[in-house]
This record gives C-alpha cells, sequence and structure tokens, in this order.
C-alpha cells in the first residue's frame, strides 16, 4: 500500500515553506513501524508528477486554515486520480463539521494513532463505512453524505511512542 502525505502550503511563502513538515515526519516514521506492506513518501511541491510516479492508494492532507481552499482542490484532485482522502491539522480539528465533500475522513486532534488505525482499516476493508464508527477521533461521511464525528481519542503522552 501507498500513502502519500502532503504538506499543503504556500510554497511562495517563506514562513510556510522554510521549516520541515515535522508533524508528518512523526505521522511516517509511526506507520513505518505499526504497519506492515506500506510505502510513505512526504511531499509539500510537484505534487502532479509525484501523484503519477508514486500512484498513492491513500492521501493524508495536513493543512490549516489558511491553505483549506488549496487542500480542497487537492484532495478533489486526488479522488478524481482514485485515492482515498484523509485530511488533518488544525482547521479539521478546530471544525469538523467543515469536512468538504472531497475529503473521505478528517482526523481531530493527534493524527499518529489515528491515522495508523485508518491505514489498517483501510487495508483491510477499504473504505468501508461501517468500520469508521469505531475509530476515535475522525469526521467523516455517512452513507447519508452527512458527516458523522466519532468519539474523541485522548491525547499521547509518552511522546517516546511516536
Amino acid at each position: 500500500m501507498r500513502v502519500l502525505l502532503v504538506n499543503v502550503i504556500d510554497i511562495s511563502s517563506n514562513v510556510e515553506s522554510q521549516a520541515p513538515p515535522l508533524g508528518l515526519a512523526y505521522l511516517a516514521s509511526f506507520l513505518r513501524r505499526k504497519v506492515s506492506e506500506i510505502e510513505v513518501k512526504i511531499i509539500d511541491r510537484n505534487i502532479h508528477e509525484c501523484t503519477r510516479q508514486f500512484r498513492p492508494n491513500l492521501v493524508g492532507l495536513s493543512t490549516v486554515s489558511q491553505n483549506w481552499g488549496q487542500a480542497e482542490r487537492l484532495a478533489r484532485y486526488f479522488k478524481q486520480n482514485g485515492a482515498v482522502v484523509v485530511v488533518g491539522g488544525h482547521h479539521v480539528s478546530a471544525l469538523p463539521h467543515k469536512l468538504s465533500p472531497e475529503m473521505d475522513i478528517g482526523v481531530i486532534g493527534e493524527g499518529e494513532e489515528t491515522f495508523c488505525e485508518l491505514v489498517k482499516v483501510f487495508q483491510e476493508h477499504g473504505l468501508d463505512r461501517r468500520f469508521l464508527g469505531d475509530i476515535k477521533g475522525i469526521a467523516y461521511h455517512d452513507d447519508r453524505g452527512q458527516i458523522t464525528v466519532t468519539l474523541p481519542r485522548g491525547f499521547i503522552f509518552d511522546l517516546d511512542t511516536i
């Protein structure tokens, strides 16, 4: 399974593009340790070219509020290319009911354990919504198109685990 993690930034902004995406690096490291048969790639530019070469099954978008529109456009692009789209970051964590139709799932709060659980469910069952309701800390579109928010996931207190 191929997972593409995209840091949705304005690459013309020095503030947004000068620091590496440490949150996505933690996420990738955690996935590589906990999930078998997985390839993980992190990008923030050359998205279309990378998508054609890598052909992800699942895409994780990390975004903040000022880049939400860009995340929606990217989600639409990835959906058209057959990938499941998961979005995380401050915006969806604060406003999970704003999850766009192009975005299959939103991760609320810390993403390492939640995203890992999502990847494992996806490996076994695909995007079968019957298995999403038990995953803590997500928002998703149910079979009627309504947004469902699951119970919150607790914080990770032992940071050495990630």
